[in-house]
């Protein structure tokens, strides 16, 4: 101190050819980083770093070689470093190793970053490759034409490293969860292909099913027919007069038959529900009639158990645009179901009311049981039986199903009402004016 300095200069000896010079211009001097106390004083030369090739590969393109040397230098303790000079040399090679991200200088001769930009995305093996642009050009603008130009982040020399790790960082890890969202997605898409097959095969199964059972019904249906006409003849007495102990025997064989009968019945129209095959057939009905008429064929039913069945009329006599057929199966089930429960000595209740809202309300309530607040929410449903009920009176599960499809056909609904030991009340209504539906 107080006696000046000495610089010193060594130069290698020999051809300078071995050692090129290295030109900086102004803009590669103000391009140097900030943060680059220990850069070493050998450089790479523009060799990939090859160690952990389980790493994510990244292009470095830069025209200045020593701008190149220390972003590989920067990156390699943590990636794999491939650079080029210029944008033909990195299109080339991001063709041949499809590298994890692509971190290129946007003034380049021979190709530009732009260019190679425009080159990636135009290719459709390397368009989803991560592209941060790196520049010495400051402001908004260049940002802004990164961007538009599609580049994934913008760099603006100088910088600082911890900036450039957490870009390049935060780049790949957006598309490592890119490929993770593919492949859920591929998975998911593969998974819904097998869902649709399963439910396509089991469509055909259930169509088979229900074909099936329209066939099976249908046929079984015809001989018992036959078999109800015969016992009619037998009761009828064209076969010779019949002891009491003989009738008694023959009515309950014919009692039997019609059970089984019903219970065809209802497995034909499931069929014909499952398969969509329901049709109405609306006429004008004076209900107050049709529930009498029908009361009056089902004392029979009634009778066997020695219950009181009777209809209520309560209102007008108001008429309905209604499918008789499928009218009276569903008053039928409900009137069979309440004398089926009811114990001997009991009752059985038609009534018949007249709504404010346009609709007709018919209730069929019985002095059975009841229904437990736990099977109540089930009744409708097909195949259930109570698990209350008694072998003798529990039946195929599918009268009540069956009856609410017809009713919500006909634009009215249908519904339950019961206490366990105090009787069951079943509701269901059919609007004054009703539409043809199928």
């Amino acid at each position: 101190l107080g006696e000046g300095s000495t610089f010193t200069v060594v130069l290698p000896r020999g051809d300078l050819g071995a050692h090129p010079v290295v030109a900086f211009d102004e803009e590669d001097f103000g391009a140097l980083p900030l943060a680059n106390p220990d850069m070493p004083e050998e450089v790479n030369g523009g060799v990939a770093s090859t160690a952990g090739t389980d790493r994510p590969q990244i292009l470095v393109v830069d025209d200045n070689p020593d701008m190149r040397a220390y972003l590989s230098r920067l990156l390699s303790d943590e990636y794999r470093v491939v650079t080029a000079c210029d944008g033909v040399e990195a299109l080339k090679k991001a063709q041949k190793i499809k590298p994890a991200l692509i971190l290129a200088d946007m003034m380049m001769p021979v190709m530009s970053g732009y260019d190679l930009l425009k080159a990636i995305h135009s290719d459709q093996n390397l368009a989803v490759i991560p592209f941060i642009m790196l520049t010495a050009r400051a402001g908004t603008e260049a940002r802004s034409e990164s961007f538009e130009a599609g580049a994934d982040d913008y760099i603006s020399k100088p910088f600082h490293e911890e900036e450039l790790f957490a870009r390049v960082k935060n780049q790949l890890r957006i598309r490592q969860q890119e490929r993770e969202l593919q492949a859920r997605t591929a998975q998911l898409e593969h998974l819904y292909s097998q869902l649709e097959a399963a439910n396509a095969e089991l469509r055909e199964l259930s169509n088979r099913k229900s074909e099936f059972v329209s066939i099976v019904s249908h046929d079984l249906r015809t001989p018992l027919t036959a078999v109800t006409s015969f016992l009619d003849n037998l009761l009828e007495g064209m076969a010779g007069p019949l002891t009491d102990k003989q009738e008694l025997y023959v009515r309950r064989i014919q009692s039997n038959i019609w059970r089984l009968i019903r219970m065809v019945t209802d497995l034909l129209d499931l069929a014909k529900i499952e398969s969509g095959n329901v049709h109405l057939n609306p006429q004008r009905i004076a209900l107050q009639g049709f529930v009498a008429n029908l009361v009056e064929n089902l004392q029979p039913v009634a009778q066997e158990k020695s219950l009181r069945l009777h209809a209520v009329m309560k209102g007008s006599d108001g008429c309905v645009q209604a499918d008789s057929d499928k009218l009276t199966q569903v008053l039928t089930n409900l009137v069979h179901n309440a004398c089926k429960f009811t114990p001997a000595g009991g009752e059985v209740r038609v009534e018949l009311t007249d709504l404010d809202d346009g609709f007709i309300r018919i209730c069929v309530a019985d002095t059975g049981p009841g229904i437990s607040a736990e099977e109540l929410p089930h009744v409708f449903q097909r195949f259930f039986s109570g698990k209350t009920s008694s072998r003798e009176v529990r039946g195929a599960g599918l009268g009540l199903a069956i009856a609410k499809h017809f009713v919500e056909l006909h634009g009215g609904g249908i519904w339950v009402e019961s206490t366990s030991g105090e009787g069951s009340r079943f509701f269901f209504t059919i609007p004054l004016k009703q539409e043809s539906q199928t």
